[in-house]
């Protein structure tokens, strides 16, 4: 479900109310106190309350005042009964509430109004989900999909939809109607490589996320390429193929030099028995994030003391000194050397 509201101000170009304007133009700039107060000037005067009332409650939505912009939506559909983002944005105040029921009732209300409306069949249909009643679900699932076989949404909305009730042969099938479709987009083919993952077919999983990250047209943005290199090391781990899944890792840390990632990859080799793998490889990216990998040496020095592998203590002690750290590991080895 894409749960946002739709902070749409709707064009003053036919209302030339002054008080309006300057509250379109303060809520423009993120100005909301100076904005709000120009819209409740305009619902005083009776200028297009339909349009203030909108924006204000876009606006205390923005300013997490829901009871406000609750009041302002119901306004906005009193004056304005065929105003669909009125519906959906307070519908989805209810559902991001767990308030199901309320906000199936509005949706439905609208389906009374627009009964060809693909966002609210959908919708409805997310809605019938979280209150478990699977066919309800499935039966705005499919009025959506027949509505435009030719959007991508229609089958991913499916797929996930069976996905969310374990049912995997089901979301392949709209997966792979989607694919028959000419709908080749990033979304199908992660959530077909998800779904290898759920039957733990964890190489097929790593296989379709590598040709998504080699398919070029995709134009991946960089925070798509960590997801899906993260899923890769995830199936790795899972299939306890750990070497395949540290080197993957290696590769995420130089390629992002991510806090989390450094310490992922340094409890992998600890519970791989590999500290002098590990040492090898940290001292490299040290320069690259000194806080990160600082108090990782840390613990691989306490780990070669404590195993007695004296030639890596002495390689770490050594690293110690020449990039000038100190720290009570340090000291306590230094001491009890003298």
């Amino acid at each position: 479900m894409k749960l946002f509201i739709v902070a749409l101000m709707v064009s003053l170009a036919l209302h030339s109310n002054v008080s309006l304007e300057k509250a379109f133009a303060a809520h423009k700039r993120g100005d909301l106190q100076e904005a709000e107060k120009h819209y409740r000037e305009a619902i005083a005067a009776g200028a297009n309350e339909t349009i203030a009332n909108y924006n204000l409650a876009n606006l205390y939505y923005q300013t997490k005042r829901m009871s406000l912009a609750i009041i302002n939506y119901q306004k906005v559909i009193e004056k304005a009964p065929e105003f669909k983002n009125a519906y959906h944005n307070l519908g989805k105040i209810f559902f991001l509430n767990q308030e199901y029921v309320r906000a199936l009732k509005i949706f439905l209300s609208y389906h009374e109004i627009n009964p060809r409306d693909w966002d609210n069949l959908v919708l409805i249909g997310d809605t019938f989900k979280e209150l478990n009643l699977s066919v309800e679900a499935n039966e705005f699932y499919e009025k959506a999909l027949e509505l435009d076989k030719g959007r991508e949404d229609s089958y991913l909305v499916l797929a996930e939809f069976y996905l969310s009730l374990l049912d995997e042969d089901r979301a392949f099938y709209y997966l792979d109607l989607a694919l028959e479709n000419n709908v080749n987009t990033l979304k199908i083919n992660e959530l077909k490589a998800d779904l290898f993952n759920e039957e733990e077919e964890y190489f097929k999983a790593i296989y379709l996320y590598n040709e998504i990250l080699a398919n070029s047209a995709l134009d991946l943005t960089r925070d798509e390429v960590y997801r899906l290199k993260t899923k890769i090391i995830d199936n790795f781990l899972a299939a306890n193929v750990f070497q395949l899944a540290i080197n993957e890792l290696q590769s995420l840390v130089l390629d992002f030099n991510r806090r989390n990632d450094l310490l992922k990859l340094e409890n992998l080799y600890q519970k791989q028995g590999k500290p002098d793998d590990a040492f090898s490889f940290f001292k490299t990216v040290y320069g690259e994030n000194k806080n990160g990998v600082s108090p990782i040496l840390k613990n691989l020095l306490i780990t070669a003391y404590n195993s007695e592998k004296n030639n890596l203590v002495n390689e770490i002690v050594a690293f110690y000194e020449e990039n000038e750290l100190e720290d009570e590991v340090y000291r306590l080895i230094r001491s009890q050397r003298q």
